[in-house]
């Protein structure tokens, strides 16, 4: 059993099975962007355990460089040369396949050796430098108005203790008063790390490997044409899988008894639909019914012929 399908169906089939076949062909080549960028710079990722210990370390000033290389093995003996690894001012340190990444705590006069030692390595360049400054006095600052603050209450409560009779009272004060005394000692101990981290510098070093990837036009529209034969063949031969599988469908429904309207019309015509074989226009049987055909003369032509007809009989009298 066939399934039938007009010129306007069989185009429409077709034109789909080529546009379907171009997106795949056009997603799977990546032709448009290697046009618009034939090549690409990829640099190493840089561990988001560093950025975010940078972020949260307090230093009266930050500074950042970032440089790239293309041989990361250089730079890397560099670094092992210089123990960077062990320093005892080390603060984070990674490497991987395409970064390093170092969080050094130096002075100034340090930072300016580093700066002049990475300098000496031909194949290093630097991308960028940021300093931020005089972040830890804000905090230092702030501290010292908390603390005071915290001084005066504590002196508040000192004075309570000594003007109260009340033995109720007096134990509610000596609880605040050894809070109070927790607070100041956490405080003052904060104070004094920040104090001794002041004149230093929170240096952190990114080395990141850079990649210059070149794009292939000649590769890309290869792998288009692939893709789109492919794509072609592929949608058409699911196209005629899908045909069989509809025409065994039906010639199976036809087996069982079951049968659309339009199998009816058109498969029906042997058995009295066309008339053929079986009693259709009467050829076997006599079911047929015979076709007389009947001629009717004008009133004038049977006038003259009831005439003649008249004089006929008169002169045979």
């Amino acid at each position: 059993m066939k399934i039938y399908v007009g010129k306007r169906g069989r185009i429409i089939i077709v034109l789909v099975i080529l546009f379907a076949s171009l997106i795949i062909a056009f997603s799977r080549s990546n032709i448009i962007d290697v046009i618009k960028s034939p090549s690409k710079i990829i640099y190493g990722c840089q561990p988001e355990e560093a950025e975010n210990l940078f972020e949260k370390l307090t230093f009266s000033s930050k500074f950042t460089l970032e440089y790239v290389t293309q041989n990361l093995k250089d730079a890397l003996k560099f670094v092992d040369k210089n123990e960077f690894n062990i320093n005892e001012n080390n603060l984070y340190y990674k490497t991987t396949d395409d970064n390093i990444s170092i969080l050094l705590k130096t002075s100034k006069e340090d930072l300016s050796k580093l700066k002049s030692k990475f300098k000496t390595l031909s194949d290093l360049n630097l991308k960028s430098e940021r300093m931020i400054r005089n972040v830890e006095e804000f905090f230092i600052e702030d501290l010292k108005i908390k603390i005071n603050d915290e001084e005066n209450y504590k002196k508040t409560i000192n004075a309570k203790i000594r003007s109260s009779r009340n033995p109720t009272d007096l134990g509610e004060y000596h609880e605040k008063l050894c809070e109070q005394n927790e607070i100041l000692s956490l405080l003052k101990c904060e104070l004094d790390n920040r104090e001794k981290r002041k004149d230093y510098i929170l240096t952190k070093i990114n080395i990141s490997k850079v990649f210059i990837k070149t794009s292939s036009l000649t590769k890309a529209i290869e792998t288009f044409m692939k893709t789109f034969i492919l794509g072609v063949v592929v949608t058409s031969a699911l196209l005629i899988l899908c045909n069989f599988i509809i025409a065994g469908l039906l010639k199976l429904f036809s087996l069982i008894g079951i049968r659309s309207s339009r199998l009816s019309s058109r498969y029906g015509g042997k058995y009295g639909g066309y008339g053929g074989k079986y009693g259709g226009y009467g050829s076997y049987g006599g079911y047929g019914k015979k076709i007389v055909k009947r001629k009717y003369k004008d009133k004038s032509e049977s006038e003259s012929d009831d005439s003649e007809s008249d004089e006929k009989s008169k002169s045979e009298e």
